[in-house]
C-alpha cells in the first residue's frame, strides 16, 4: 500500500499560481515539523526539570518535617534539662543539708571522744586511788589480825592471872571482838572493791573501745566530708551544665523556629512552580500534538515532505503485517482471543521489566521478516518494531533483542523487546487508526541518554480490529 498525497490545487488556477501555493504548503509543513522538534527539545527540557523540582520537593518537605521534629525534640530537651536543673538544685539541697549533718555528728563526735579520752585519765586516776584503797584495806586487815592474836594472847594470860586478871580479860575480850569486827568489815570491803575494779575495768576497757570508734568515726567523717565536697562540687557542675544545655537548646530552638517557617514558604513555592512546570509540560505536549497534526495534514495534502518515504515504507509494512496475522488467524495458529490478549505475565528477574503475552511467539515468527527489511530504507533509521494497544513490544529488531545481563542501565538500551512502552509517543502509535501518525519525541536510551527521533507509524487492523500499529523511527 502506498499512500498518494492529495493534490488539492489542480483545477484552473494557473501554473505559476499553484506552485507558489506548494511552496507555501511545504513551507507550512516544514515549519511545523521545526516547531515539533522545538517543542519536543522544550518538553523533554521540562519533563527533566519536573522530576527536578519534585525531587527538590520532596527533599524540602523531608526537610521541613526534620525541622518539625528537631522542634518537638528541642522542647523536649528543654523540658528535660529544666528537669535535670531542678533535681540538682533539690539534689544541693540534700547534699548541703547531709554536709551540714555529717560536720554536726562530727562535731559532736570529737566531743565525745575528748570526753571519752578525759575519763580515761580519770578512771587511770581512780584505778591508781583503788589500789591505794586495796592496799591500806590489806594493812587493816593485817593489823586486824594482829590484834585479835594479841587479844587472844592477854585473854590467855588474863585467865592465867585469875581474879586479879579479870578486868583486863574483858578489855581483852572487847579488844578482840574489834579486830574480828575490823576484819570482817575490812573482808566486805575487799570484796566490794574487788567488783568496783572489776567494773572500772570493764568501763575503762569500753571507753577505750568507744574512743577507737569514735576516732574511726572521726576519721570516716573526712572521708564523707570530701566525698560530700565532691559532690557539691559536681553538682554546681551538673548546674552549669544544665543551664548551658538548657540555653544552647534553646538557641537551636529559637534557629530552627525562624527557620521552620522559610522552609515551609519555600516547599510551598517550589510546590506552585512545580505545578507551574507540568502545566506548561502538558501545553508543550498539545503544541507538540498541533504541530504533528499540521504536519500530518500538509503532508496529505500533497507536501512535499522528506517524511514521504518512510511514511509510505511504514504504511506498507503494516498492511503486511496485518495480512500475516489474519493469515495465522486462517491457519488456526492462534486464537483471536490470544492474538488480542492483554495477559501479560512477568519475566522473573528482569530489570527493566519483561512481560510474555499468548502471541508473544508467534510475534518472533511473523514480525522479523517485515521489521528487519524496514532497517535498510535509509541510514536514519534506528528501529522498526510493533507495538500492540497498550505498548507492549513483544518482538524488536535483532539488535535491541539481546538477553538480559546484570547491568539495567545496558538492559534498557540493548533489551527492548518483551517490553511496555506506555509513554505518549507508544500509547499513541499503538491506538491510532488514521492511515499514519507522525511524532516527534526523545527517546530514553538508558543512563541518562536521549535523542530527538521521529517516529512514524501506521495501525496494524486485523479482521477489521486495530490490533497496534508498526513503528518506524529515525533519526
Amino acid at each position: 500500500m502506498t499512500f498518494a498525497p492529495k493534490n488539492v490545487f489542480s483545477g484552473a488556477a494557473p501554473a505559476e499560481e499553484r506552485r507558489a501555493d506548494w511552496r507555501q504548503l511545504n513551507a507550512v509543513a516544514a515549519a511545523a515539523g521545526k516547531v515539533g522538534l522545538s517543542a519536543v527539545d522544550i518538553a523533554g527540557y521540562l519533563e527533566d526539570l519536573d522530576k527536578s523540582a519534585k525531587a527538590e520537593q520532596g527533599r524540602l518537605t523531608v526537610l521541613g518535617r526534620g525541622l518539625d521534629r528537631v522542634l518537638e525534640e528541642t522542647g523536649q530537651m528543654q523540658a528535660a534539662s529544666q528537669t535535670m536543673i531542678d533535681a540538682s538544685v533539690s539534689a544541693r539541697r540534700v547534699s548541703d543539708t547531709s554536709v551540714a549533718t555529717m560536720q554536726a555528728s562530727r562535731e559532736q563526735t570529737v566531743r565525745i571522744t575528748r570526753w571519752v579520752a578525759g575519763v580515761r585519765g580519770w578512771m587511770a586516776n581512780f584505778m591508781e586511788s583503788l589500789a591505794a584503797t586495796e592496799k591500806d584495806l590489806a594493812l587493816i586487815t593485817h593489823i586486824a589480825r594482829e590484834v585479835n592474836i594479841l587479844a587472844l594472847n592477854a585473854r590467855i594470860e588474863a585467865a592465867r592471872a585469875g581474879p586479879s586478871g579479870a578486868g583486863f580479860s574483858v578489855i581483852a575480850e572487847a579488844i578482840g571482838t574489834l579486830a574480828r569486827d575490823t576484819s570482817t568489815a575490812a573482808g566486805g570491803i575487799g570484796q566490794s572493791l574487788a567488783r568496783v575494779r572489776s567494773d572500772a575495768e570493764s568501763f575503762a576497757d569500753g571507753a577505750v573501745e568507744v574512743m577507737a570508734d569514735a576516732e574511726r568515726v572521726v576519721a570516716s567523717s573526712q572521708d564523707v566530708d570530701l566525698a560530700l565536697a565532691d559532690i557539691q562540687q559536681g553538682m554546681a557542675a551538673l548546674d552549669s551544665v544544665a543551664g548551658s544545655i538548657g540555653a544552647a537548646t534553646a538557641r537551636v530552638r529559637d534557629a530552627v523556629s525562624a527557620y521552620a517557617p522559610e522552609v515551609r514558604t519555600l516547599e510551598t513555592n517550589l510546590r506552585q512552580r512545580a505545578s507551574d512546570i507540568a502545566h506548561l509540560g502538558s501545553r508543550s505536549l498539545e503544541l507538540i500534538d498541533t504541530s504533528e497534526l499540521i504536519v500530518q495534514h500538509a503532508v496529505a495534502l500533497g507536501a512535499a515532505s522528506s517524511e514521504q518515504a518512510f511514511i509510505n515504507q511504514v504504511m506498507t509494512d503494516a498492511a503486511h503485517l496485518s495480512q500475516l496475522l489474519e493469515t495465522a488467524l486462517d491457519r488456526g495458529d492462534i486464537s483471536e482471543a490470544d492474538l488480542f490478549s492483554t495477559d501479560y505475565r512477568p519475566i522473573a528477574g528482569s530489570d527493566p521489566a519483561q512481560v510474555i503475552a499468548p502471541f508473544t511467539a508467534l510475534a518472533d515468527r511473523l514480525f522479523p521478516q517485515v521489521q528487519e527489511a524496514a532497517l535498510h530504507l535509509s541510514d536514519r533509521v534506528v528501529f522498526c518494531a510493533a507495538v500492540d494497544r497498550n505498548g507492549y513490544l513483544p518482538t524488536h529488531n535483532a539488535k535491541f533483542s539481546k538477553p538480559q545481563g546484570r547491568d539495567p542501565v545496558w538492559n534498557a538500551a540493548n533489551c527492548r523487546n518483551r517490553r511496555i512502552f506506555a509513554d505518549r509517543v507508544g500509547l499513541k502509535a499503538g491506538r491510532n487508526t488514521e492511515p499514519f501518525l507522525l511524532q516527534v519525541y526523545r527517546r530514553d536510551m538508558g543512563g541518562g541518554d536521549f535523542r530527538i527521533m521521529i517516529d512514524v507509524s501506521a495501525p496494524i487492523i486485523v479482521r477489521g480490529r486495530p490490533w497496534g500499529g508498526l513503528r518506524l523511527a529515525y533519526l
